[in-house]
């Protein structure tokens, strides 16, 4: 019965166990609430509200970079936290529009839906490419 999310005790020390484990590649946790503000107001309230703390404490002590994958606000957001970079997905249903710290659920918006596609190398890096439906009608 609430929008927000939460990480318990047997989650975290499942993921403290993979992120100890010793690997090349890089270090992707996905979730579905986000971890951290965005500065979206009521979005913001439905987060991952209980076991955020506990999570930046686990991707602070994991070895290399973390990039983290999330949703569940329908606005697509990047922010870094800690040492983590946190990439919102953007909406293939509905998108909200952008409202800075708006008191009340936003107005939806009427740019096209997509998603982002991210490419990881053997040497670290990454590349995160835009991805919206072409919509034209080609005959």
């Amino acid at each position: 019965g609430e929008l927000s999310g939460l990480l318990d005790a047997r989650q975290l020390g499942w993921l403290e166990g993979k992120l100890n484990q010793r690997f090349a590649g890089p270090t992707v946790i996905a979730l579905h609430h986000p971890p951290c503000a965005a500065n979206l107001g009521a979005l913001d309230r439905n987060g991952l509200t209980r076991g955020a703390e506990a999570l930046l404490a686990l991707i602070e002590a994991a070895p290399g970079p973390v990039t983290v994958l999330c949703g569940h606000v329908h606005r697509p957001f990047i922010a870094h936290w800690g040492k983590a970079t946190v990439f919102a997905a953007a909406s293939t249903a509905f998108e909200y529009a952008l409202a800075l710290d708006a008191d009340t659920e936003p107005g939806l918006s009427t740019a096209a839906y997509g998603y982002r596609l991210h490419l990881f190398d053997a040497a670290g890096g990454r590349s995160v490419h835009r991805v919206t439906p072409d919509l034209s009608l080609k005959h």
